[in-house]
């Protein structure tokens, strides 16, 4: 996976506009991003589904966001090289930090329900070390 150029979380107005997403994938479908189903080009089907595969594992649908889809035009139809690394990494560090946090609520929920202290909860439930650092137990 490409790791040279600009990471597609980066792109600048400047570099990629938004008439050009437009002609390239047609009008946003709301906010979940650009349809590629009817995208006829088979070296962009093929770069977005690769990338898209590696980014986010099993794509929930054929929608891209707006930084992946400028990356797109960025890089095949422009010509200039992106940093899909980049973006994977950054995206990974964003799931990774949401479910972080969607465990701590978890666990507090827990300590709450079972008067137990937030230690003895993340040991049982084998996550110590996976979540925010040990807050002070009530």
């Amino acid at each position: 996976m490409p790791n040279e150029g600009v990471n597609p979380h980066r792109i600048k107005t400047k570099d990629v506009v938004e008439v050009e997403v437009k002609e390239v994938f047609g009008l946003a479908k709301g906010r979940s991003g650009y349809s590629f189903v009817d995208y006829l080009d088979q070296k962009v089907l093929d770069t977005i589904k690769e990338i898209n595969l590696v980014v986010y594992t099993i794509p929930k649908n054929k929608l891209i966001g707006e930084e992946f889809a400028k990356g797109i035009i960025i890089e095949i139809v422009i010509g200039k090289k992106m940093s899909w690394a980049g973006l994977a990494h950054e995206t990974n560090a964003n799931q990774r930090s949401k479910w972080s946090s969607w465990m701590d609520k978890c666990v507090e929920k827990k300590v709450t329900i079972l008067s137990k202290i937030t230690s003895e909860v993340k040991k049982e439930d084998g996550i110590v070390g996976l979540v925010k650092e040990e807050k002070k137990s009530k």
